[in-house]
């Protein structure tokens, strides 16, 4: 999909300086601070909170199978 961009600040665009790009050529990842250790630390703090839930509810679980057998 391509979408129309001013190469010029200017208002109203001159036609001249309209160009059809992709979104791609047109995003830096990294100006808007995405680099590889930003990716592993969220993709780090989503396993361990699921890791979180996961015991959470697991310890949950074996505490209620021991009061439910006593």
């Amino acid at each position: 999909m391509r979408y129309l961009v001013c190469t010029v600040d200017a208002t109203p665009c001159p036609a001249e300086s309209v160009q059809a790009v992709t979104f791609a050529e047109t995003v830096d990842l990294s100006s808007m601070g995405v680099t590889p250790e930003m990716f592993l630390k969220v993709y780090a703090m989503g396993f361990g909170g699921v890791m979180t839930a996961f015991m959470l509810g697991y310890v949950l679980g074996v505490v209620l199978g021991l009061i439910r057998k006593a």
